[in-house]
């Protein structure tokens, strides 16, 4: 397979996988409200572990692909550059752009929880075993203040004083999407099927998760089923969307074409330092529950990228 065709299978796979994660709470809900409290207490406890241990997984598939992947690259594309016209500082160029992607991926979530931090509207809290991620201050979603040990998986409701029109859940699709779209950059603009692979791996399986978020707190806003769809669409385009321009950039056969795509793909090195230790670690392990099994799921996810870079650069 070419790295061409290796961007469209990873393009497909991205879109329908966001697509059905993010549609998949209207299902639960329907099923949630059909069955009994006891059930959806134990499915939610299931599911709170399968959530947890899998999001690990893919930190640790994250972490591997940044440091043995992205990051490596990106500094043989400015040494190859900068040596293209003689100019050799000894300073750390990608690495100081690959910041720079960090301290973007930063401000742009401080400007969306800015920009929602006026609106007034329905706050929703969910909660897997202490892991959440909040609507105000932290991320996708709330977790609630008193929480019953009984109850694994809960979802409380506020409403606000006086009607307005709610921007949260827009402002949180408007931070996602800018996330995602550099994080297709980081497949568009590779030229080498291994890596390709491995950062769809770790993106497909963080998206996914990340789009079922989204769908609950959408889900749980109340919107409209017809609007839920259009957003999931738009959502999940957003990764296709940052593959095909990295594709087109990539295509671009001039020093600046190149130059541009080089500092591209820092950025998009940033923005998997951004979700891998800001995002996903730094979410999981604020929880005192089953620290030991997340490091070893963490772990699991670098080895296995480890193993696929040794093995694919040696007899590939």
């Amino acid at each position: 397979m070419d790295p061409t065709g290796a961007k469209l299978v990873s393009l497909t796979a991205v879109l329908i996988g966001k697509l059905v994660f993010n549609l998949l709470p209207l299902k639960c809900m329907s099923r949630r409200s059909s069955g009994g409290d006891s059930e959806h207490t134990s499915n939610a406890g299931h599911h709170s572990r399968t959530v947890t241990f899998l999001n690990c997984f893919a930190g640790g598939v994250f972490l591997g692909t940044c440091f043995l992947g992205l990051l490596p690259t990106v500094r043989k594309k400015m040494s190859l550059l900068l040596e293209a016209r003689n100019f050799n500082p000894d300073y750390p160029v990608a690495e100081c752009v690959s910041v720079m992607g960090l301290l973007l991926s930063i401000l742009v979530e401080q400007f969306v929880m800015t920009w929602r931090s006026y609106g007034q509207s329905t706050v929703f809290e969910l909660s897997f075993h202490g892991h959440s991620h909040s609507t105000e201050e932290e991320g996708i979603l709330e977790k609630p203040r008193n929480k019953s040990p009984s109850s694994p998986l809960q979802i409380q409701r506020h409403k606000p004083d006086g009607d307005s029109f709610s921007i949260r859940p827009y402002a949180l699709l408007l931070g996602l999407s800018v996330h995602s779209v550099f994080e297709g950059l980081a497949i568009g603009l590779q030229d080498n099927v291994t890596l390709v692979l491995k950062i769809f791996a770790g993106i497909e399986i963080h998206e996914c998760l990340v789009a079922f978020a989204l769908g609950v707190n959408l889900v749980k806003h109340g919107m409209a089923t017809k609007t839920i769809i259009k957003v999931a669409i738009l959502f999940s385009s957003m990764i296709p969307l940052g593959i095909v321009i990295g594709m087109g950039v990539q295509s671009i056969k001039s020093f600046g074409g190149e130059v541009l795509g080089a500092v591209l793909q820092g950025f998009a090195g940033g923005t998997f330092l951004y979700v891998t230790f800001l995002e996903v670690l730094g979410q999981e392990f604020n929880s005192r529950d089953r620290k030991v099994a997340k490091v070893l799921f963490v772990a699991t996810g670098f080895l296995l990228i480890s193993i696929l870079t040794y093995f694919l650069k040696n007899h590939v």
